[in-house]
């Protein structure tokens, strides 16, 4: 052979590189869908991810109000704890006081005094001292 290439040969030479040109051109096509789907989950996801954000935020306002309505129920329960909403209730066991069973009946005991006690309601009461009126608990005076 002498260096030069038949027809036949060169055609076949030709042949090969359109397939390998169609093989990458198709190749890329591939790559460029794949490449817009990507995209277009990305967008997706980002739009999700600021819906979830913005929900998270809400319940997180949401939290707060309930914590802020339970310190209030809170305080105004510490209030019921008090005769009439005005002075300490003796038989009112601070909370964390844990005793044994003399100490339980005891301040069931006392609970049922006190309620029997409270079954008058307050009342004023002119101060001599002051000469304005004064509110009165029947349970303590």
């Amino acid at each position: 052979m002498s260096g030069r290439n038949t027809p036949r040969e060169l055609e076949d030479i030709q042949i090969r590189a359109d397939n390998i040109t169609n093989d990458t051109l198709e190749v890329t096509r591939q790559m460029k869908k794949i490449a817009a789907e990507t995209r277009e989950i990305g967008a997706a996801t980002a739009v999700n991810l600021n819906q979830q954000g913005e929900q998270l935020d809400n319940i997180e306002g949401r939290l707060d109000e309930i914590n802020d309505d339970l310190k209030k129920a809170e305080k105004h329960l510490t209030g019921m704890e008090k005769c009439c909403g005005m002075c300490l209730c003796p038989c009112v066991r601070p909370s964390g006081v844990k005793g044994t069973k003399q100490n339980d009946a005891a301040w069931k005991k006392a609970q049922k005094n006190q309620q029997r006690q409270h079954r008058n309601h307050p009342t004023t009461k002119l101060s001599k001292t002051t000469g304005s009126h004064q509110w009165v608990c029947p349970a303590h005076h």
